[in-house]
């Protein structure tokens, strides 16, 4: 919800769902609504309109949408958008961001930006704080698990946990420190172990490889992969920390309709970190170790199927 500089509060969620349940002439009108509002104190309403109306011209569909919220019994007057942009493109790809731009692109920048003093204008995803919060958990039950069966590593525990994690500069688990999603959860783009290091970094893939692109980034200030072996043999070998660190985060973590992998995703790299440690990788933790060197073994160890 949000409210208008009149104080009026627009019910945002009854408002979209009326929007969704519009029927023209025995079929429906929208796929997906979407309310924000402006900056001049009006409201706009993003909407992707059904393939059946996919092909219709936009004053069509507003016509359509005004006509039908007027005379709804659960819409109040203000309620009703000044502006339906229709979009462009399919809602399944990066919506937030597209909402955002088309919203810029007829209103101005400062409808986009939180920082402007727009009551609504930043338009918060639960998921977002819900994603930091448990980031914050795991590693406390990382750190915390760490220290009970490596005690005397913290420097290494330390970087274990990043890595585990994938925790660089504020980014952690999926999400950059903006809130933005990574790779390959964002675009499905394939790890590439030449790709420039802050690429590499920017990513949380299935494969733990931040703990060679960390220890990259790190160079001769901190733990080599090789210190980072005794703590994860460690963890590795205590079944009751394994099994409460795969608790931690839920399977799944639902954003807008989409659900990402958050918890699959940290079992697969935990399982994969420990299947590395206890199969003897010879060549995963040597000190000079980095992503490239030690691509074909991670993936023979961690993936068979890709390598067979």
């Amino acid at each position: 919800p949000f409210q208008l500089p009149g104080g009026e509060w627009v019910a945002t969620g009854r408002v979209e769902r009326a929007m969704e349940a519009i029927d023209v002439g025995g079929a429906r009108l929208l796929e997906l609504a979407w309310l924000a509002p402006t900056p001049t104190g009006r409201i706009a309403a993003v909407v992707w309109p059904t393939n059946q109306f996919a092909e219709a011209p936009a004053a069509e569909v507003e016509r359509h949408v005004r006509r039908a919220l007027r005379g709804h019994p659960r819409v109040r007057g203000w309620e009703v958008p000044s502006f339906v942009l229709l979009g462009d493109e399919p809602w399944e790809y990066r919506p937030r961001a597209k909402v955002r731009a088309m919203l810029s692109s007829h209103f101005g920048p400062a409808l986009a930006d939180p920082a402007s003093g727009l009551r609504g204008a930043a338009l918060p995803n639960p998921a977002l704080r819900r994603h930091a919060a448990l980031s914050s958990l795991l590693r406390s039950e990382l750190a915390a698990a760490l220290e009970r069966v490596a005690p005397g590593t913290a420097a290494a525990s330390a970087a274990l946990t990043a890595a585990l994690a994938g925790c660089v500069d504020g980014a952690c688990l999926l999400r950059n420190a903006d809130g933005s999603l990574r790779e390959p959860e964002l675009r499905h783009n394939p790890y590439d172990p030449r790709a420039p290091l802050a690429s590499r970094l920017g990513r949380c893939d299935d494969e733990p490889w931040h703990l060679w692109d960390l220890a990259e980034k790190r160079g001769g200030s901190g733990p080599s992969p090789a210190a980072l072996l005794r703590p994860l043999k460690g963890l590795c070998a205590d079944a009751h920390a394994l099994e409460r660190l795969r608790g931690v985060l839920p399977p799944v973590l639902p954003s807008l309709g989409i659900l990402h992998k958050l918890g699959v995703r940290f079992r697969l790299r935990l399982h994969c970190a420990c299947a590395l440690a206890n199969q003897g990788a010879p060549v995963a933790f040597r000190a000079e170790a980095t992503s490239a060197t030690v691509q074909e073994e991670v993936l023979r160890v961690c993936r068979p199927e890709w390598v067979n």
